[in-house]
């Protein structure tokens, strides 16, 4: 969430996208995630902090490559 936060404050995005490994994990961390944003955000205290339906996408992106 810290994280996140100083990634808000540096480049105040509408959305954010939460892809990849860390992703499989989201019923764990989200809530506190975006508590921790709404606490300490400077600009923007409610982006849109959503998780990808394409989950791991990097692997699907590596596997594209592959079939070519």
């Amino acid at each position: 969430g810290v994280n996140l936060t100083n990634f808000v404050n540096i480049f105040d995005p509408n959305i954010i996208v939460i892809g990849g490994k860390i992703s499989n994990a989201w019923k764990f961390f989200s809530k506190s995630m975006k508590k921790t944003v709404k606490e300490r955000a400077y600009v923007n205290k409610n982006p849109i902090i959503v998780k990808s339906r394409l989950g791991d996408a990097a692997i699907l992106g590596a596997a594209s490559l592959i079939r070519k």
